[in-house]
C-alpha cells in the first residue's frame, strides 16, 4: 500500500516532467521547428513522441493527487492535492478542445503539397501550447511549494 509520502513523491516526479517537458518544447524546440526548412515532419516526430509522455504524466498527476487529497484526510490541509488533481486533469480537455484541431489540421497536410503558412500553424499551436507550459510550471510550483511548507 502506498502512503502518503511515497504518492507525494510520484506526484512531483510526474508534475515535474510533464512541466520540464513542456517548457523545453516550448522554447526549444517550437523555435527549431520554426527554423526548419521542412518543419512538418519535425513537428510530426516531435508530436508522436511527446504525446504519449505528456498524457502518461498528466494522468498519473491527476491520479496521485487524487490519492493524497483522499490519503491526507480530504480537509482544508489537503486542498493543495484538490488543486493538482484538477489543474492536472483540466489540461486533457483543454487540450482536445483548443488544440486538438490545431494536430488534425497539422496532421492532415500533405507532406509532398505542404502548404507556404505551416509555420504559421505551427505559431498558432505553439501559442496554445504555452497554456499548457505556464499551466503545467504553475502545478509543480505549487506542488513544490506545498511540499517544502509541510515537512
Amino acid at each position: 500500500m502506498l502512503n502518503l509520502e511515497s504518492l507525494s513523491r510520484v506526484l512531483t516526479l510526474s508534475t515535474g516532467i510533464f512541466a520540464g517537458m513542456n517548457l523545453g518544447i516550448s522554447c526549444v524546440v517550437v523555435p527549431g521547428i520554426l527554423e526548419s526548412n521542412d518543419p512538418l515532419p519535425v513537428w510530426k516526430m516531435v508530436y508522436k513522441g511527446a504525446s504519449k509522455i505528456a498524457v502518461a504524466s498528466l494522468l498519473t498527476s491527476a491520479t496521485t493527487a487524487t490519492l493524497c487529497f483522499v490519503k491526507n484526510g480530504m480537509g482544508s490541509g489537503s486542498a493543495g492535492f484538490l488543486a493538482t488533481g484538477i489543474l492536472s486533469f483540466s489540461i486533457i480537455p483543454y487540450t482536445l478542445l483548443m488544440m486538438k484541431p490545431v494536430n488534425d489540421h497539422l496532421f492532415s497536410l500533405n507532406p509532398k503539397e505542404e502548404p507556404k503558412n505551416v509555420k504559421e500553424i505551427v505559431r498558432q499551436w505553439d501559442k496554445l501550447h504555452w497554456v499548457r507550459t505556464i499551466v503545467g510550471i504553475l502545478v509543480f510550483g505549487s506542488h513544490v511549494f506545498k511540499i517544502g511548507i509541510t515537512t
